[in-house]
């Protein structure tokens, strides 16, 4: 896992170890949660430190999704150009060549990859199947296969290319057009579990403060019932914290399952989330005591 991890962030001009990458995450962490405890709030410090880990570890993902969303877009137009250039009489080897002077983003790297190892004395199909082995991506992969098998079938491959360019066309819009109609439901479920729900949550720690000063100032409790009181408020917080938390884990895997389908995109939607919802919850807790103070 690491070995990859760090294949992937050489793809995306990380050039730095990922022993060393992790290393600057945990310090990092480690400091932003002995800040954040400072202000004494044990449960955020905790937070604080999973965030920024999740941040660290979750730039190179979001890094490579990116990339993979890029060749996934302009592999369709590479293949109906390949299938142009073999029409009009070219090799495989002028075809690629060809295509790396064309701006396809990060595919231009993999095309170069593909050129080198022709260069170097290996068939197409190999030479292709490089792409499968660098991207990760379920259309690149299973249209690499397809064009391997057509290659050793002895189909014509400039008819199988454009098929294929089509076909993955609707398949890239397809994937798209499945995002958009779940993009409605992703944001009730992160309004109501990332916005409002904190938001609750921080105007119920603010009403008890409310009647505990009520209680104090009219005098109508003892000092020992109000420490009681005071250690049942602290300890209803950090519950509640605690639960913001895990309403914000729980949200992002329903989103994830939803509309991408890859566990490891936790990582990019979580920080997200828990950002969002605890500043939900501090702004309305904050802002509900100095309404509060006001009547």
């Amino acid at each position: 896992m690491l070995e990859k991890y760090q294949t992937m962030m050489y793809k995306n001009k990380l050039k730095v170890n990922v022993n060393l990458w992790f290393l600057i995450a945990g310090i990092v962490g480690l400091v932003s949660m002995i800040l954040v405890m400072l202000l004494g709030n044990i449960i955020l410090g905790l937070v604080a430190l999973f965030f920024v880990v999740d941040i660290f570890i979750g730039y190179p993902l979001l890094l490579e999704e990116k990339r993979i969303s890029q060749i996934e877009k302009n592999f369709p137009n590479a293949l109906r150009e390949i299938a142009y250039l073999l029409k009009t009489g070219g090799t495989y080897e002028y075809a690629i060549r060809e295509l790396t002077s064309y701006d396809y983003g990060p595919l231009n790297d993999e095309l170069e990859n593909v050129l080198l190892r022709l260069e170097q004395g290996y068939n197409f199909e190999d030479s292709l199947n490089i792409i499968a082995e660098n991207v990760d991506s379920n259309i690149v992969k299973k249209t690499i296969g397809i064009i391997i098998d057509s290659i050793k079938s002895g189909a014509s491959l400039s008819d199988i290319l454009e098929d294929l360019s089509e076909d993955m066309r609707k398949m890239y819009k397809l994937e798209l057009d499945r995002k958009s109609k779940t993009i409605m439901q992703m944001l009730f479920i992160f309004a109501a579990g990332v916005l409002i729900a904190p938001a609750i949550y921080g105007l119920v720690v603010t009403l008890i403060d409310f009647l505990m000063s009520v209680t104090t100032s009219a005098g109508l409790a003892s000092a020992e019932a109000i420490a009681q009181g005071i250690y049942v408020r602290d300890l209803l917080e950090t519950v509640l914290l605690l639960f913001v938390f895990i309403q914000s884990l729980s949200s992002a895997i329903i989103v994830i399952f939803m509309r991408e389908r890859k566990n490891a995109k936790i990582l990019l939607y979580l920080p997200i989330f828990l950002l969002c919802a605890y500043i939900s919850f501090y702004v309305v807790m904050f802002l509900s005591k100095y309404l509060l103070i006001g009547m």
